[in-house]
């Protein structure tokens, strides 16, 4: 067994990044005749996507979807944008339990298109809301990352400052969010979620090890380690994953 020499993120989303996975582990709703990408996926309404089947527009199919979840989306989104949103829920429900255990670490989460500069992918503000860049220029793992700070800011930072205290890293550029500095980032404490990079302070560790231990096959490809829910960082992440609740979510 080999796994795929391209990453099809445009056609199957999030789940291309597992290489060795045939039609994102879904054989019996798609097949492979190319051997590159999975069939019936070219980013308008397939015939067997369950918003078809359903007989629903599909943008309102998922923006029904995310509300179930408690996620608010305000201004105009494309159907490939309302994908990888509803994508992201799915994969952060598979990887922390449930969708009520998702519910108890966000809240109610609102989006929008409001990013204040124009090279972030996206951005979370000080009222909680997660903006995300109108020129589409975001991925899974960047919402993802996103998400990773809302939970943070959730707990009053004190998630973020347990991993500081927990991997023994410390960052150049303070540790309050929006910090700046000149110096490279330590790259101490384990693996570290990122290389060296300016920018970087507790809050973006953080962020960007929730978002690793969402996407442990990007993490691994992109920081060159294995097996990243394994590390210090994803150990953390993985002992503060709530309980779930006792009642369903909707």
């Amino acid at each position: 067994m080999s796994p795929d020499t391209i990453v099809p993120t445009s056609t199957q989303g999030t789940q291309a990044w597992d290489r060795y996975a045939f039609v994102n582990n879904n054989p019996v709703r798609y097949n492979d005749p190319t051997g590159h990408t999975a069939e019936g996926q070219d980013g308008g309404c397939d015939p067997d996507d369950d918003a078809c089947k359903n007989g629903t527009n599909p943008e309102d199919y998922y923006y029904d979807q995310l509300s179930n979840y408690g996620w608010t989306l305000n201004g105009s989104w494309s159907l490939a944008e309302l994908k990888i949103l509803y994508q992201v829920a799915l994969d952060i429900i598979a990887a922390v339990g449930s969708a009520n255990v998702m519910m108890k670490m966000f809240g109610a989460v609102t989006f929008d298109r409001n990013v204040e500069h124009p090279s972030y992918g996206g951005q979370l503000k000080d009222d909680g809301t997660i903006s995300m860049n109108p020129n589409g220029n975001w991925t899974a793992f960047g919402v993802a990352h996103e998400l990773g700070h809302l939970w943070d800011q959730n707990n009053d930072g004190d998630l973020s400052k347990g991993l500081q205290d927990q991997v023994g890293s410390s960052y150049p550029v303070g540790d309050d969010y929006g910090d700046r500095g000149n110096g490279p980032a330590l790259a101490d404490g384990g693996w570290p979620s990122s290389g060296n990079d300016y920018l970087w302070n507790k809050g973006e560790d953080f962020a960007n090890s929730f978002a690793g231990y969402v996407y442990p096959v990007r993490a691994e490809n992109k920081w060159t380690v294995p097996d990243w829910r394994d590390t210090p960082r994803g150990l953390w992440i993985s002992a503060l994953i709530p309980e779930p609740y006792s009642y369903p979510y909707r």
